[in-house]
């Protein structure tokens, strides 16, 4: 096709937009909408894993260690650990150590408990954090089948409901997003077939004089895609004002709860070009597809 055809039919397909300005304001609205949810329930999804991570490193595993636990079974045990790559953090506590913090504690009256030097209850530890709470069941039920191990504190229930509220999460972020690119589909597709049916005498001439489908339907694509991209646009830009706006009144408040919140909440830069590259390939593709789906059925004479 000559560049002057192709630079004609992308100029007809942005004036459809202006000729159709109701309708197309409409489509542009309602895929606006669909976009800032659709960024709001990602942020929200974001910041509530944001949250709960912030918990899970807070879960602590302790484990004790039998007083005749050998420094070659220390040596297995800590391998054995050190081999997991979901343990974000781990941490030997012997109990000579742990009888010095334990009595530095005592600040009224340290002398009280010098005696127990000489015989040492307390037991050799491991202090343990995972960056995978969703391992810790397989994990805890190892180290508790070892000889060395006397007893494992470990918080499983808090894990396993912390990680059923993520999956739940991101199951319920992906249906509605689901829902809502259906939505956005089904807009845009009623508004281009409302085009195509007031144009459909003009389409009819086009065809008798010998117009190929190519040449009648790459506009409808174009007014499809433009309507994707300006959707996307106006969308990015909203969420970010209001995003850092919601942010800003977060920090003038003088709660702790709401300071702890402040203190993980997910900065929009970090992914600002992500949510605009969706942005535009959502809309973009919600744009062809809504042209294709009904370009496809309707252009016949």
């Amino acid at each position: 096709m000559p560049m002057n055809s192709f630079g004609y039919l992308i100029k007809q397909g942005l004036k459809n937009i202006i000729k159709n300005g109701v309708m197309s304001i409409a489509c542009i609205g309602v895929l606006l909408s669909c976009l800032i949810l659709m960024g709001i329930t990602i942020l929200l999804s974001l910041n509530i894993n944001r949250v709960v991570e912030g918990i899970e490193r807070q879960n602590e595993i302790v484990i004790f260690l039998k007083d005749d636990a050998s420094e070659y079974d220390k040596d297995k045990i800590t391998g054995f650990i050190s081999s997991k790559d979901f343990i974000e953090s781990l941490e030997y506590i012997d109990k000579d150590k742990a009888l010095e913090k334990y009595i530095s504690q005592m600040d009224s009256n340290p002398d009280l408990f010098s005696n127990l030097k000489e015989d040492n209850p307390l037991p050799d530890t491991y202090n343990i954090v995972l960056s995978d709470l969703s391992k810790i069941n397989n994990f805890v039920d190892k180290i508790k089948s070892m000889d060395e191990v006397a007893k494992v504190n470990a918080p499983v229930e808090i894990s396993n409901m912390l990680v059923s509220i993520k999956c739940s999460l991101n199951v319920a972020g992906i249906a509605i997003v689901c829902i809502l690119l259906l939505v956005s589909l089904i807009i845009i597709s009623n508004t281009v077939k409302l085009t195509i049916y007031s144009r459909r005498k003009e389409i009819n001439i086009m065809r008798f004089v010998g117009a190929t489908d190519y040449f009648i339907k790459f506009p409808f694509l174009i007014e499809g895609v433009s309507i994707g991209i300006i959707s996307a646009l106006i969308a990015y830009v909203i969420l970010w004002v209001g995003y850092d706006y919601l942010i800003s009144l977060m920090a003038t408040v003088d709660l702790q709860w709401v300071k702890n919140l402040y203190s993980n909440i997910v900065s929009f830069s970090e992914y600002n070009l992500y949510i605009l590259g969706g942005f535009l390939c959502v809309g973009i593709l919600m744009g062809m597809l809504g042209s294709l789906i009904f370009i496809r059925k309707y252009v016949k004479v």
